[in-house]
């Protein structure tokens, strides 16, 4: 059957559109795997692409971090429009530098994820420097009380030093410098 020129099996497409896992879109780990074995396959073929589609990837990673609701279909539309402009008019597009236009478009009206703090969009609010530079304060707080409390142990010890030379000195034949 499938070495019969223009025969196609009508019970394949109808599995194909009616299968549920087919039809969904994948979450970012899902998309990161997906790819990944992508890559490893275009890479065995075409090694100079590695680096290209590296930075794909970033592309795609920071495209979901801020619209996490449609990353993937701007990911699919993108690879569709790579692949017609491949195959009709002989045009291989860079994916390394995406496509903003498209990006755009697609995730136009979509929810962004932005830090609560501070409102940007290129980190979340876990990763947010605004609450880093208090914990900084607070460990420069955490420096000097610990410097206080290594020069208060170091008088101690010095002390105690004294103490002991002069212990010492009290006995005959040991002399105390000053």
């Amino acid at each position: 059957m499938l070495l019969i020129p223009n025969y196609e099996n009508i019970t394949i497409r109808k599995n194909k559109e009616s299968d549920v896992k087919l039809q969904r879109n994948l979450s970012m780990d899902e998309s990161v795997i997906a790819f990944g074995r992508y890559k490893r396959i275009m890479d065995t073929p075409i090694p100079k692409r590695n680096e290209e589609l590296d930075l794909y990837l970033a592309h795609i990673i920071e495209t979901a971090n801020i619209w996490p609701d449609c990353f993937y279909e701007y990911q699919t539309i993108f690879s569709a429009k790579c692949t017609v402009l491949l195959i009709q008019h002989n045009i291989k597009i860079d994916w390394s530098k995406g496509d903003s236009d498209l990006r755009n478009m697609v995730c136009a009206g979509s929810k962004i994820n932005t830090c609560r703090k501070c409102h940007s969009t290129t980190h979340s609010t876990v990763m947010c420097s605004v609450l880093q530079g208090n914990a900084h304060v607070g460990n420069e707080m955490d420096k000097f009380v610990n410097i206080k409390t290594f020069r208060a142990h170091s008088e101690k010890i010095h002390n105690t030093h004294a103490e002991i030379s002069d212990t010492y000195s009290e006995q005959p034949g040991i002399v105390r410098e000053s």
